[in-house]
């Protein structure tokens, strides 16, 4: 954060205290706070524990933005996985024709 010059208050988030510390930043969200949730282990949401905090921002109502990365199939799962459940996602090759379509699926 010092690199890019930005001075906030920091707290860790961790499978290990997620359940506990997703309760704070949702009240902190409620008063009017922002709270932007940032990864070094993984796309947030998907491949680290981010999942309980965007699901309890989902279920108060409170807006959950992805900022997209370099996959739009991975910022639309960052967002909805925690509303509907498990994803299945299929790549499904057309064949002989060089074309292929791709199937997802949210199971709830």
């Amino acid at each position: 954060m010092n690199a890019y010059d930005i001075h906030t208050s920091l707290t860790s988030l961790h499978e290990h205290n997620e359940q506990r510390k997703s309760g704070s930043l949702i009240a902190r969200l409620e008063a009017g706070d922002d709270v932007a949730y940032v990864s070094d282990a993984g796309t947030p949401g998907i491949s680290d524990p981010g999942y309980r905090l965007i699901r309890a921002a989902i279920t108060h109502d409170i807006p959950v933005v992805p900022v997209p990365g370099v996959s739009a199939v991975i910022t639309a799962l960052q967002r909805f996985r925690a509303s509907y459940g498990p994803v299945h996602f299929s790549w499904i090759s057309a064949g002989q024709s060089g074309q292929a379509e791709a199937v997802a699926g949210f199971a709830g």
